[in-house]
């Protein structure tokens, strides 16, 4: 088990209402973590009910990635909500958009794992040791690098949900 796990970022939300391509913000999410060289995506939930008033959806993403110097580890966690989501086609620039329509909530969690390989597992005064003389440079440098690179996530998000107002 870890040293410590640490809240980072905890528990951010993005939330848009109007018309939305879900399926294209959902690729360009995946392959923003990819080139970011987070591990592959486990979707831990995937649920798609539909309502009435229209589909109502809830999909778990969980990512982790590891830093060079093998101490510190990041963790992702990314929830979807929709609800009341329905197709609608529009027109922008002449062409036409099939969309969804209705409400998106996206809730992201990010968390700096301190010792990530148990190097210390077996002596935690030795860990909060090595932690205090030697890594206390690198916790503050990786809080501000996770930090840094879960806001450029929410950003994109945020930027490409702005597309769609029109």
């Amino acid at each position: 088990m870890p040293i410590k796990e640490e809240g980072i970022v905890p528990g951010t939300k993005v939330k848009w209402k109007g018309a939305f391509d879900f399926d294209l913000l959902y690729r360009k999410m995946k392959d923003w973590l990819q080139v970011e060289s987070w591990s592959d995506v486990k979707e831990s939930l995937y649920v798609e009910r539909v309502k009435p008033d229209g589909k109502q959806i809830e999909i778990i993403w969980d990512t982790t990635k590891n830093e060079e110097e093998d101490y510190f580890g990041y963790k992702l966690n990314i929830v979807f909500r929709g609800t009341r989501l329905n197709p609608v086609e529009t027109v922008k620039d002449g062409k036409k958009l099939k969309l969804m329509q209705g409400t998106i909530e996206i809730t992201f969690k990010a968390t700096l794992i301190h010792d990530v390989d148990d190097k210390f597992k077996d002596s935690p005064k030795k860990g909060q040791f090595y932690e205090k003389y030697f890594m206390s440079d690198n916790i503050d440098k990786n809080q501000i690098e996770l930090y840094d690179k879960t806001l450029d996530l929410i950003d994109m998000v945020k930027d490409f949900l702005s597309l769609y107002s029109f």
